[in-house]
């Protein structure tokens, strides 16, 4: 229930910032280019850098990743689906009666506590939040640790910082449309 309330969290906050922070949304902005996580594997004698982003298949995401991950396909109101790997989750909702095989389904969301994969700049769990401060100046804070910046074409992207003012989560979603 708790990955319900983000995924829809993310659709809410997305309207709130059009109808509201239009004339600001400048201020609150990253590049589409940071909507996307990267992870090295090192193989044999080089390294292989795989790219997960909003908008690939659940398939893709396994042959990444492998088989080895956490399978959640609930039907509510909706169907609500997520791959769990150990410190990342991949998500998605659509419609209740959808019955498109899981792995064909599209990644609407992700969730990143896992420092072995960071973004293009190079943001990392584990990272002080003051790095994406300096870069893309301060997200739009909500909850008193979470900082959410807008990307065009209507998708966010946000950190959850810790006391400590270090990075514990990367999320990425679009809205629920």
């Amino acid at each position: 229930m708790r990955k319900l309330f983000r995924i829809f969290f993310c659709g809410v906050l997305l309207l709130a910032g059009f109808v509201f922070g239009s004339g600001a949304a400048n201020a609150h902005t990253l590049p589409e280019s940071e909507l996307v996580l990267l992870h090295d594997l090192e193989q044999e004698d080089r390294t292989i850098t795989r790219e997960f982003r909003i908008g690939m298949s659940f398939d893709e995401v396994e042959a990444a990743l492998g088989s080895e991950f956490e399978l959640e396909d609930k039907h509510y109101e909706f169907r609500l689906v997520n791959y769990k790997y150990g410190g990342i989750t991949f998500g998605t909702i659509s419609g209740r009666n959808d019955m498109t095989p899981t792995g064909k389904l599209e990644v609407r969301s992700i969730y990143c506590r896992n420092p072995w994969f960071r973004t293009p700049s190079g943001f990392r769990v584990g990272d002080p939040y003051e790095k994406v401060r300096k870069m893309y100046g301060e997200g739009k804070l909500y909850k008193n640790s979470e900082y959410v910046y807008t990307i065009s074409p209507a998708r966010l992207m946000s950190f959850i910082v810790n006391p400590a003012g270090q990075i514990e989560e990367i999320q990425m979603c679009i809205p629920i449309m």
